[in-house]
């Protein structure tokens, strides 16, 4: 004997296919629902809807501690039958500050890196000079400013400071640069020479005295003008690292 299918409590045309948790009443599938796992019918989840939404109006605000800033309200007077209009809520500058986190400052071991940096830096620009000053027959001041700025950001970049201490080194590599610029024109020069009264062997058979050596001579030579450029180059290699902003760090100098 068939048994009889019960009918949709809410479509008596259509048979039911479950029960619904809530109230018992049986439903079709367009009825049916789900809601936790349990089949539950249309209705029922709109009154569980309802059930959650009054429990939610129903819970207090939870209130802040006091020690947390509080937005300031101000008004700027009625501007319509509503009454006041507050404005745009103001945090004070204290909480929206970003607490800065202190940095490390570098090793002092790159000081060693900043100086074989500034070097490198010097005995190009020695070379450059060298070149423009011999091959053009000019003095150009330019150069030896180009050395000492060039020099003094170097050693910055390797030392990862600024400070008294970096600029000492920055402006006495930038004053040996500039000397061994001078050093390189004597040796191009005395070359040519030499090359004139015996040829190109007699030229290879000589050979200048070192730098160090040749260096106090060089110093005595120099004029005025030549003192003028000196100083020039001397204050970029000074003035950069002292004046210049660490790129690592920014608390205090070396």
């Amino acid at each position: 004997m068939e048994t009889a299918v019960q009918p949709c409590a809410y479509h008596e045309d259509r048979p039911s296919v479950a029960t619904c948790s809530e109230c018992g009443a049986a439903i079709c599938e367009e009825c049916r629902q789900e809601v936790a796992g349990h089949v539950v019918c249309a209705k029922c989840v709109e009154n569980i809807r309802s059930r959650v939404a009054a429990q939610i109006d129903s819970e207090q605000p939870v209130t802040p501690p006091s020690d947390v800033p509080q937005p300031v309200t101000t008004f700027l007077g009625p501007s319509s039958a509503d009454g006041p209009i507050a404005s745009t809520p103001q945090i004070p500058e204290a909480a929206m500050a970003t607490p800065s986190i202190p940095i490390p400052p570098p090793s002092p071991a790159r000081i060693v890196v900043g100086i074989v940096l500034g070097l490198i830096v010097g005995w190009l620009g020695a070379f450059i000079r060298a070149q423009v000053m011999y091959r053009a027959n000019i003095q150009f001041g330019l150069i030896d400013s180009f050395i000492g700025f060039a020099v003094g950001y170097a050693v910055v970049m390797g030392s990862g400071r600024t400070g008294l201490v970096p600029a000492i080194i920055g402006g006495l590599i930038a004053f040996g640069a500039i000397t061994y610029g001078w050093y390189l024109v004597y040796g191009y020069a005395l070359n040519d020479e030499l090359v004139k009264l015996g040829g190109q062997e007699a030229a290879n058979l000589f050979r200048m005295r070192s730098f160090p050596e040749e260096a106090p001579g060089i110093i005595r030579r120099w004029d005025l003008m030549d003192w003028v450029f000196v100083a020039i180059g001397v204050y970029g290699g000074f003035m950069t690292p002292f004046r210049a902003t660490t790129p690592t760090h920014q608390p205090g100098r070396a």
